[in-house]
């Protein structure tokens, strides 16, 4: 995202799932970049510090939970990532409702 940018995250329970749908209003991404974005060393960041394994080794503890990632983009109107869980793969216990608060642009600490 660009500075100024703006990221929606929710996170909805179900009997069967966890869901967790993290969604920008950024530059978006290709048709044709989004079929390559689990593939080892795919990048379209082109950058010298960025070997394009972020997103392979996230989908890949996510299959190892039984789990599913999904991402939906749009040129010039933003990505939406989804990420699903089975319920069997969650703990349940309570936790504080976190704090969002704004530390600089684009940025969010939830903590």
């Amino acid at each position: 995202m660009e500075p100024g940018g703006t990221l929606f995250i929710s996170v909805c329970e179900t009997r069967k799932h966890l869901t967790i749908v993290f969604k920008d209003n950024g530059k978006g991404i290709s048709q044709d970049e989004l079929s390559y974005l689990f593939d080892p060393f795919y990048s379209t960041k082109h950058r010298k510090q960025n070997f394009g394994l972020g997103l392979t080794y996230c989908y890949n503890v996510i299959q190892q939970h039984d789990g599913s990632i999904d991402i939906q983009s749009e040129l010039n109107v933003g990505t939406s990532v989804v990420i699903q869980f089975p319920h069997k793969r969650i703990r349940s216990h309570s936790l504080p409702v976190a704090e969002v608060r704004d530390i600089g642009s684009n940025q969010g600490y939830v903590g």
